[in-house]
């Protein structure tokens, strides 16, 4: 068993979530969901007792065994990221923990790989928590939903599609009331303006001290229905869905051809050959999804089309790179971003707000910022670079269910071309683009 009560964790001189009293029994398949940045990946520190600051209470029957989130896989290693996660996630399962953590366990993960460990924490009979923003994973797993939301982590005994149905509901309630409370709040207002135009009429009618007691009465009434207006026009509007657009589109011609690979071989740090002889023209708003298993060779390829690409004068490479290796770490978030944009400070600071990174953290520099967030920065460095040809390598790892709707919508929209890599089912089966995959070596259409 498991046991949280009355927790309060800050972060910053803030309040960055708490809790009621939370249990977690045997046989328990409980998803940690919110945004970024709202503390779930905290949450897993301390249910561990890496991480003691906070004030209440936690007790585990057993030590939580956690299988952190796998970040900064260098070019000097030989295994790919999702390599790294299936052995971590492989050495978890045969431990067979009593209480065991996954901390966004199906980022790096080839769909292959996703359904295996599917099927075996379908066969995980302890106490299971898992953190992520899969929604494939988490309907296909979880039993209880523990949501950070508004400072504030609440359970929900119930699948995850029944919980995202009730959020939904939720939302579309608040849109409601939002509405009807701003309706009501101007009526209340004209009804107390008409009062107090009542009042004078009165006034200028009857100036006697009837008068006078009449219209004290009616500006009394009015500043009533003052105060009820003014409460419900202070009412906050329900956040949206952001879009995210860019000022400055790429600027190219459909028929440009930014890249043309003719025969060339895709080969490994030792030689070794990945893929024979790739063939691939992209002209100026192509879209391209390229599929496969880990360790494949997609982001080799993406690199090797990197290089080719630059040789074309007229084509602007904007690369997302699982080494993150674009940021300069002595540099503030906002510098970053702004370093190769044309785009305006305020186009920076929405597209990083869509990925979670506001406030305080623009003027961080990147070196404090943890693993996530630094995938996400370079995200955005990347798409306001003002490329035409976007060549972007795992962009959905680690982005929140919020942040991944934006970023389809605005790939959906972008007016240059693109290359994508990613293993997120849902994500590359809205975007209804030209798809290939690296089986047995060669790069083929599906």
């Amino acid at each position: 068993m498991l046991k949280i009560n009355q927790i309060t964790k800050n972060m910053r001189g803030q309040v960055l979530f708490t809790t009621d009293k939370l249990t977690a029994n045997k046989g328990d398949v409980i998803g940690v969901v919110g945004d970024n940045g709202v503390g779930k990946s905290t949450l897993l520190s301390m249910l561990t007792g890496d991480d003691t600051d906070y004030t209440g209470q936690i007790t585990a029957s057993s030590q939580p065994f956690l299988v952190p989130q796998i970040f900064d896989v260098t070019t000097a290693q030989r295994q790919s990221g999702g390599e790294i996660e299936i052995q971590a996630l492989r050495q978890a399962l045969d431990r067979n923990p009593p209480v065991l953590l996954l901390d966004e366990p199906t980022a790096n993960l080839d769909v292959a790989h996703q359904d295996w460990l599917i099927n075996r924490l379908k066969r995980y009979r302890g106490i299971l928590i898992i953190v992520s923003h899969d929604e494939y994973l988490l309907e296909a797993l979880v039993n209880w939903v523990w949501a950070l939301k508004d400072n504030k982590l609440q359970a929900y005994h119930m699948d995850y599609v029944r919980y995202r149905a009730t959020v939904e509901q939720i939302e579309v309630t608040e849109q409601q009331q939002y509405r009807a409370a701003r309706q009501q709040a101007k009526k209340l207002h004209d009804e107390a303006q008409k009062l107090v135009q009542r009042g004078n009429r009165v006034k200028r009618q009857n100036n006697t001290l009837k008068g006078d007691t009449v219209q004290a009465q009616l500006t009394s009434n009015a500043k009533i229905l003052n105060k009820e207006s003014n409460r419900l026009a202070e009412i906050e509007k329900p956040q949206q869905k952001q879009t995210l657009k860019l000022q400055h589109q790429a600027n190219v011609r459909s028929t440009q051809v930014l890249v043309n690979v003719v025969g060339i071989p895709v080969k490994s740090a030792d030689d070794k050959i990945l893929v024979d002889e790739v063939t691939l023209k992209v002209q100026g708003r192509d879209k391209y999804i390229i599929h496969g298993e880990n360790g494949i060779g997609k982001s080799t390829l993406l690199q090797m089309l990197v290089k080719q690409a630059n040789q074309h004068v007229m084509t602007k490479v904007g690369y997302f790179s699982q080494q993150l290796d674009q940021l300069e770490n002595q540099a503030t978030v906002i510098d970053n971003v702004l370093q190769d944009s044309n785009e305006s400070e305020q186009i920076a600071r929405d597209f990083l707000g869509a990925m979670g990174i506001r406030g305080e953290m623009y003027h961080q520099n990147v070196a404090s910022l943890s693993g996530g967030e630094r995938v996400r920065v370079s995200l955005v460095r990347t798409l306001l670079s003002g490329a035409n040809l976007l060549i972007l390598d795992e962009p959905t790892n680690y982005l929140d269910i919020s942040a991944l709707q934006a970023l389809q919508v605005f790939l959906q929209q972008f007016t240059g071309a693109v290359i994508l890599v990613s293993h997120h089912r849902q994500f590359t089966q809205a975007l209804a683009w030209r798809k290939y995959v690296i089986d047995n070596q060669a790069l083929k259409p599906i």
